[in-house]
């Protein structure tokens, strides 16, 4: 390999673990009023992308679904009502985010946060666009360990 293809595989690894390693997670539970008493109601779950400035043109990510993992190991996943498309990392930084995709869940523990990618995944470096290869985050998911509650109140 030349010098600049493994330059662009360490660029890209580091782009990558930048962009999705600056997810935010907001939740929120409410309640109601059911004789006089306060009965907890599911929590709502956003999960926004944001990132941090980069030495690139643009880096393109396809995102296909978002899913929380609220049990123990593999087990437990499920999809949030997602807003499919591909998204320029570099557009969200500065303190610009994007809403992913949003959920209810019951209070409970939130372990992982799993990012499943398309195809159309590319970095611009120097006005070149090259492809971002992804394998695993399109076929398992990219996963980032959150390990939150969800209980009453903002979290």
């Amino acid at each position: 390999m030349t010098k600049f293809t493994n330059r662009m595989e360490t660029t890209i690894k580091k782009v990558t673990a930048a962009g999705f390693l600056l997810i935010a997670l907001i939740a929120c539970a409410c309640s109601v009023e059911d004789d006089k008493q306060a009965q907890p109601k599911d929590a709502r779950l956003m999960v926004r992308l944001t990132d941090g400035p980069g030495n690139y043109q643009a880096v393109n990510i396809d995102i296909r679904d978002v899913q929380v993992n609220t049990g123990e190991g593999d087990g437990g996943w499920e999809s949030l009502d997602v807003n499919e498309g591909i998204y320029d990392l570099l557009k969200l930084t500065n303190g610009l985010d994007t809403l992913l995709g949003e959920t209810e869940l019951p209070p409970g523990h939130i372990s992982q946060v799993r990012l499943i990618l398309g195809d159309d995944n590319t970095v611009v470096v120097d006005g070149k666009t090259r492809e971002l290869s992804t394998p695993s985050a399109q076929q398992s998911g990219l996963k980032v360990n959150i390990d939150m509650d969800l209980g009453w109140g903002r979290v």
